[in-house]
């Protein structure tokens, strides 16, 4: 065997093997940045998302940051119940730590890192709060949807420039945490 094609293989491996798995959530409210990545020893880095990122995976997490699904640091308990939800972002830092810049009467400075995201992963089951009907979204009362699938939490699809995209290359069988 030559070593053109070995070489090409070796690369092919190290070039993704640079990705790698993070748990996500998006904080909600804040007056700064509020996309946290939690790598596996739970080291949390606050990240600015590149926008060479890879489009149909930012697609997919724009959707959950629109219905409201930030995702959970880890699973937890809420109210007496059982939630979480696991997001996944694929990808690596392309940067050193950085500050945001300081803004008169802005968010306080606050450090972070250059991220770009390679793909996007939802753990099923996933867990959603909702206001019961004739409740309100301050004191309730609130239903839990458990979902199992893509098929649920978003029926109609997600798409990209009108395209809908394929889920289930975004969706991962939960493993014990």
């Amino acid at each position: 065997m030559s070593p053109g094609p070995l070489l090409l293989s070796l690369l092919l491996a190290v070039s993704i093997a640079g990705a790698e798995e993070f748990r996500y959530r998006h904080l909600d409210g804040v007056t700064g940045l509020g996309n946290v990545v939690v790598d596996s020893k739970g080291k949390e880095t606050t990240i600015i998302i590149r926008k060479d990122s890879d489009e149909k995976s930012l697609a997919v997490l724009d959707a959950f940051q629109d219905a409201q699904m930030c995702g959970t640091e880890k699973p937890c308990t809420i109210r007496g119940a059982y939630f979480g939800q696991h997001l996944i972002l694929l990808g690596e830092f392309t940067s050193d730590e950085k500050r945001t810049k300081y803004v008169e009467n802005g968010a306080a400075t606050e450090p972070y890192r250059d991220f770009k995201v390679t793909g996007f992963k939802v753990v099923f089951p996933f867990y959603r709060f909702v206001t019961a009907p004739k409740g309100n979204a301050i004191d309730g009362p609130f239903l839990i949807e458990v979902h199992f699938g893509f098929d649920t939490l978003f029926p109609y699809g997600i798409s990209f420039d009108k395209k809908p995209i394929d889920l289930q290359n975004h969706s991962v069988k939960h493993k014990e945490e």
